[in-house]
Protein backbone atom coordinates (compact mmCIF):
# COMPACT_ATOMS: atom_id res chain seq x y z
CA UNK A 1 0.00 0.00 0.00
CA UNK A 2 1.09 3.42 -1.40
CA UNK A 3 2.46 5.61 2.01
CA UNK A 4 0.19 8.78 2.24
CA UNK A 5 2.79 12.02 3.78
CA UNK A 6 0.59 15.27 5.00
CA UNK A 7 2.72 18.53 4.34
CA UNK A 8 1.75 21.55 6.65
CA UNK A 9 3.78 24.92 5.56
CA UNK A 10 2.44 28.33 5.10
CA UNK A 11 5.29 28.53 2.62
CA UNK A 12 4.02 27.70 -1.10
CA UNK A 13 7.26 27.04 -2.08
CA UNK A 14 8.49 24.64 0.64
CA UNK A 15 4.97 22.91 -0.03
CA UNK A 16 5.33 22.36 -3.72
CA UNK A 17 9.30 21.13 -3.06
CA UNK A 18 8.59 18.42 -0.28
CA UNK A 19 5.53 17.17 -2.17
CA UNK A 20 7.55 17.07 -5.66
CA UNK A 21 10.67 15.20 -3.92
CA UNK A 22 8.14 12.76 -1.67
CA UNK A 23 5.89 11.69 -4.69
CA UNK A 24 9.69 11.30 -7.01
CA UNK A 25 9.92 8.20 -4.67
CA UNK A 26 6.31 6.76 -4.47
CA UNK A 27 4.51 8.45 -1.53
CA UNK A 28 0.66 9.84 -2.17
CA UNK A 29 1.18 13.49 -0.80
CA UNK A 30 -1.56 15.88 0.30
CA UNK A 31 -0.73 19.76 1.38
CA UNK A 32 -2.18 22.07 3.81
CA UNK A 33 -1.10 25.53 4.49
CA UNK A 34 -1.71 25.40 8.45
CA UNK A 35 -1.91 23.17 11.63
CA UNK A 36 -5.70 24.07 11.90
CA UNK A 37 -6.86 22.20 8.64
CA UNK A 38 -4.24 19.37 9.56
CA UNK A 39 -5.94 18.94 13.24
CA UNK A 40 -9.11 18.84 11.68
CA UNK A 41 -8.79 16.80 9.03
CA UNK A 42 -6.91 14.07 11.39
CA UNK A 43 -10.06 14.79 13.84
CA UNK A 44 -12.21 13.86 11.41
CA UNK A 45 -10.94 10.32 10.30
CA UNK A 46 -8.60 10.95 7.78
CA UNK A 47 -5.42 8.83 7.80
CA UNK A 48 -1.54 9.40 6.80
CA UNK A 49 1.46 7.48 7.03
CA UNK A 50 3.37 10.20 8.38
CA UNK A 51 3.25 13.94 8.75
CA UNK A 52 5.71 16.77 7.56
CA UNK A 53 4.89 20.06 9.77
CA UNK A 54 6.57 23.38 9.86
CA UNK A 55 6.35 24.86 13.14
CA UNK A 56 6.06 28.77 12.64
CA UNK A 57 2.50 28.76 11.35
CA UNK A 58 -0.52 30.54 11.05
CA UNK A 59 -3.99 30.04 13.93
CA UNK A 60 -1.70 27.59 15.84
CA UNK A 61 2.03 26.35 16.05
CA UNK A 62 3.22 23.03 15.07
CA UNK A 63 3.91 22.23 18.69
CA UNK A 64 0.62 22.91 19.87
CA UNK A 65 -0.81 21.14 16.57
CA UNK A 66 0.93 17.77 17.01
CA UNK A 67 -0.22 18.13 20.67
CA UNK A 68 -3.30 17.96 19.39
CA UNK A 69 -2.94 15.70 16.58
CA UNK A 70 -1.27 12.96 19.29
CA UNK A 71 -5.13 12.73 20.29
CA UNK A 72 -5.89 11.20 17.33
CA UNK A 73 -2.88 9.33 16.08
CA UNK A 74 0.16 7.80 16.54
CA UNK A 75 1.85 8.32 12.91
CA UNK A 76 5.55 9.86 12.91
CA UNK A 77 5.89 13.35 13.03
CA UNK A 78 8.97 14.94 10.85
CA UNK A 79 9.46 18.39 11.98
CA UNK A 80 10.34 20.78 8.77
CA UNK A 81 11.16 24.49 10.58
CA UNK A 82 13.58 27.51 10.22
CA UNK A 83 13.81 27.05 14.36
CA UNK A 84 17.61 25.69 14.80
CA UNK A 85 17.69 26.12 18.53
CA UNK A 86 18.48 23.64 20.99
CA UNK A 87 15.44 24.76 23.29
CA UNK A 88 13.13 24.18 20.18
CA UNK A 89 13.96 20.98 19.00
CA UNK A 90 13.67 19.78 23.18
CA UNK A 91 10.10 21.24 22.39
CA UNK A 92 9.41 19.60 18.87
CA UNK A 93 10.46 16.38 20.92
CA UNK A 94 7.98 17.22 23.95
CA UNK A 95 5.15 18.08 21.57
CA UNK A 96 5.27 14.08 19.99
CA UNK A 97 7.39 14.53 17.41
CA UNK A 98 9.85 11.96 16.47
CA UNK A 99 12.50 13.93 14.13
CA UNK A 100 13.86 17.64 13.14
CA UNK A 101 15.29 18.81 9.92
CA UNK A 102 15.92 22.70 9.80
CA UNK A 103 15.60 24.69 6.97
CA UNK A 104 17.45 25.15 4.63
CA UNK A 105 17.42 21.22 4.16
CA UNK A 106 18.39 18.82 1.25
CA UNK A 107 16.27 16.74 -0.94
CA UNK A 108 18.31 13.30 0.28
CA UNK A 109 18.31 14.89 3.98
CA UNK A 110 14.12 14.91 3.70
CA UNK A 111 13.80 11.92 1.52
CA UNK A 112 16.31 9.61 4.05
CA UNK A 113 14.60 11.06 7.41
CA UNK A 114 10.94 10.03 5.76
CA UNK A 115 11.92 6.82 4.71
CA UNK A 116 13.49 6.20 8.31
CA UNK A 117 10.48 7.02 10.26
CA UNK A 118 8.12 4.70 8.05
CA UNK A 119 10.30 1.66 8.54
CA UNK A 120 11.55 2.63 12.06
CA UNK A 121 6.97 2.90 13.35
CA UNK A 122 6.70 -0.33 11.12
CA UNK A 123 9.07 -2.20 13.12
CA UNK A 124 8.58 -0.47 16.42
CA UNK A 125 4.09 -1.47 15.59
CA UNK A 126 3.92 -5.11 13.46
CA UNK A 127 1.08 -6.05 15.76
CA UNK A 128 -1.22 -2.91 15.61
CA UNK A 129 -4.57 -4.10 16.71
CA UNK A 130 -6.93 -3.90 13.76
CA UNK A 131 -11.10 -3.71 14.79
CA UNK A 132 -13.09 -4.06 11.44
CA UNK A 133 -17.29 -3.02 11.52
CA UNK A 134 -19.67 -5.18 9.04
CA UNK A 135 -22.65 -2.77 9.66
CA UNK A 136 -24.80 -4.94 7.16
CA UNK A 137 -24.69 -8.32 8.98
CA UNK A 138 -23.99 -6.11 12.57
CA UNK A 139 -20.65 -7.81 13.21
CA UNK A 140 -17.61 -7.17 15.13
CA UNK A 141 -14.05 -8.44 14.18
CA UNK A 142 -10.71 -7.86 15.86
CA UNK A 143 -7.28 -8.90 14.73
CA UNK A 144 -9.85 -11.63 12.28
CA UNK A 145 -12.07 -12.90 14.95
CA UNK A 146 -15.39 -11.66 15.68
CA UNK A 147 -16.06 -9.77 19.03
CA UNK A 148 -19.34 -10.51 20.85
CA UNK A 149 -21.28 -7.86 21.36
CA UNK A 150 -24.95 -6.89 22.47
CA UNK A 151 -27.15 -5.39 20.46
CA UNK A 152 -27.00 -1.74 22.75
CA UNK A 153 -23.04 -2.08 22.65
CA UNK A 154 -22.67 -2.36 18.48
CA UNK A 155 -24.96 0.42 18.42
CA UNK A 156 -23.25 2.55 21.07
CA UNK A 157 -19.80 1.83 19.19
CA UNK A 158 -21.56 1.93 15.38
CA UNK A 159 -22.93 5.38 16.24
CA UNK A 160 -19.13 6.48 17.79
CA UNK A 161 -17.71 5.01 14.26
CA UNK A 162 -20.06 6.56 12.29
CA UNK A 163 -18.98 10.02 13.77
CA UNK A 164 -15.38 9.28 14.05
CA UNK A 165 -13.18 12.15 15.28
CA UNK A 166 -16.16 13.97 17.00
CA UNK A 167 -16.81 13.85 20.67
CA UNK A 168 -20.43 12.95 22.34
CA UNK A 169 -21.24 13.72 26.06
CA UNK A 170 -23.33 10.99 27.69
CA UNK A 171 -26.69 12.16 27.22
CA UNK A 172 -26.08 12.94 23.16
CA UNK A 173 -25.22 9.05 22.99
CA UNK A 174 -27.78 8.46 24.94
CA UNK A 175 -30.35 10.33 23.75
CA UNK A 176 -29.02 8.75 19.54
CA UNK A 177 -29.17 5.12 20.92
CA UNK A 178 -31.96 4.74 23.25
CA UNK A 179 -34.16 6.86 21.32
CA UNK A 180 -35.71 8.65 24.43
CA UNK A 181 -35.09 11.27 27.02
CA UNK A 182 -32.31 11.08 29.72
CA UNK A 183 -32.83 10.42 32.84
CA UNK A 184 -31.62 9.63 36.24
CA UNK A 185 -29.68 6.43 34.80
CA UNK A 186 -28.79 7.75 31.78
CA UNK A 187 -25.32 8.21 32.26
CA UNK A 188 -24.63 5.42 33.99
CA UNK A 189 -25.59 2.97 31.55
CA UNK A 190 -23.06 5.00 28.77
CA UNK A 191 -20.44 4.64 30.90
CA UNK A 192 -21.42 0.64 31.39
CA UNK A 193 -21.92 0.38 27.60
CA UNK A 194 -18.21 1.94 27.14
CA UNK A 195 -16.18 0.53 29.92
CA UNK A 196 -17.68 -2.71 27.76
CA UNK A 197 -16.99 -2.01 24.72
CA UNK A 198 -13.56 -1.37 25.51
CA UNK A 199 -13.26 -4.48 27.36
CA UNK A 200 -13.82 -6.55 24.45
CA UNK A 201 -11.98 -4.36 21.64
CA UNK A 202 -8.88 -3.03 23.68
CA UNK A 203 -5.68 -4.84 23.93
CA UNK A 204 -5.95 -2.27 27.74
CA UNK A 205 -9.18 -1.30 28.45
CA UNK A 206 -7.47 1.18 31.36
CA UNK A 207 -5.28 2.54 28.12
CA UNK A 208 -7.74 2.76 25.48
CA UNK A 209 -6.70 3.87 22.09
CA UNK A 210 -9.60 3.33 19.85
CA UNK A 211 -12.71 4.75 22.04
CA UNK A 212 -11.01 7.78 23.92
CA UNK A 213 -12.58 10.12 26.27
CA UNK A 214 -11.72 13.94 25.14
CA UNK A 215 -11.85 15.91 28.69
CA UNK A 216 -14.73 18.22 28.96
CA UNK A 217 -16.21 17.01 25.56
CA UNK A 218 -17.16 12.91 25.47
CA UNK A 219 -16.22 9.52 23.92
CA UNK A 220 -15.31 9.65 20.40
CA UNK A 221 -13.71 7.10 18.43
CA UNK A 222 -10.77 7.07 16.25
CA UNK A 223 -9.09 5.44 13.75
CA UNK A 224 -5.45 4.49 13.96
CA UNK A 225 -3.31 5.07 10.96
Amino acid sequence: MTSKILVVDDDNEIRELVSMLLEKEGFAVECMPDAVQAVEAIKSGKRYSLIVMDIGLPGIDGFEAVKRIRVFTDCPVLYLTAKSAEEDMIRAYDAGGDDFISKPFSSIQIIFSVKALLRRYKEDDPSEEIVKIDADKRRVFKNGEQVKLTEKEFEVLYFLYSNRGIPFDMNEIYESVWKEACNSASANKVMVHILNLRKKLEDNFKAPKLILTEWGKGYLYVEKN
